[in-house]
């Protein structure tokens, strides 16, 4: 026998109707609710809002010598940067970057300076990472390019064939290699790293400048290249006020 009352909560058809109608309501905001933290379209993709910038390849530097390089970088963004360099003289020169990578981050990439000397203002275009916005022109920097060091004037005595140099022609990725020379009394050397087979260039260091013996203190250089051969060219001035521009090797850089 069924003893149920036929009018307990559980079983009242007023009830029923009100569980109905809360269901009927809830349900959409609970689906909305995890379609918002869910979907990927609704969150930040990028963990910082789009921006492109510039450094000097040395730490503090407030210049680059024509022939020298810059860092170009971005984060925040999707796709290719495309950095714009306009002079004083209104002339504009366009490169664009490789696409960014899954965190968003255009990594470093070295780009060389063959502009004539002056002061030169940096925008970039890009896609912001997190709002999809197309981004025209956002101010990136301001270069300062100058002529490299002219050449000291008479000769000098350094007791030994000017030179640069690598100590060891082989280094792990991330690892670090000493350079060292001897060049002519106050002036610096650079030493440029090239790709083997494309021929870019994709490092440039400087090392210290010579004391009166003509000897540059030596200076470790860390070295964040693919594995693969590189071509080592070095710029000094020789004792004799000479400009060199020279093959001083290969560098093998590995796993």
């Amino acid at each position: 026998m069924n003893t149920r009352n036929p009018l307990s909560v559980a079983t009242h058809p007023l009830h029923a109707f009100r569980v109905r109608r809360f269901a009927g309501a809830i349900l959409p905001l609970i689906a909305l609710a995890f379609i918002v933290l869910v979907n990927p379209s609704t969150a930040s993709a990028c963990a910082q809002s789009g921006h492109a910038w510039f450094d000097y390849t040395q730490q503090g530097a407030t210049f680059v010598n024509r022939g020298g390089a810059i860092w170009l970088s971005a984060a925040g963004v999707k796709g290719k940067v495309q950095f714009t360099f306009r002079g004083p003289s209104g002339g504009a020169f366009v490169y664009t970057t490789g696409s960014a990578n899954g965190n968003c981050v255009v990594n470093q990439e070295l780009f060389p300076i063959n502009f004539i000397p002056d002061t030169y203002t940096l925008t970039a275009s890009f896609q912001d990472g997190n709002t999809d916005r197309q981004v025209i022109d956002a101010y990136a920097g301001t270069l300062t390019i100058q002529e490299p060091p002219s050449t000291p004037p008479g000769s000098a005595s350094c007791g030994q064939p000017a030179h640069v140099f690598l100590v060891g022609n082989t280094v792990r990725t991330g690892g670090t290699i000493t350079a060292g020379g001897v060049v002519f009394p106050r002036t610096f050397s650079q030493i440029r790293l090239k790709h083997s087979v494309t021929k870019n260039l994709v490092a440039s260091f400087y090392l210290p400048p010579a004391a009166s013996n003509c000897v540059e203190n030596q200076r470790l250089l860390t070295i964040n290249l693919q594995p693969g051969d590189y071509i080592i060219r070095a710029d000094f001035i020789d004792a004799s006020n000479v400009l060199h521009n020279d093959n001083i090797g290969t560098l093998t850089v590995t796993p």
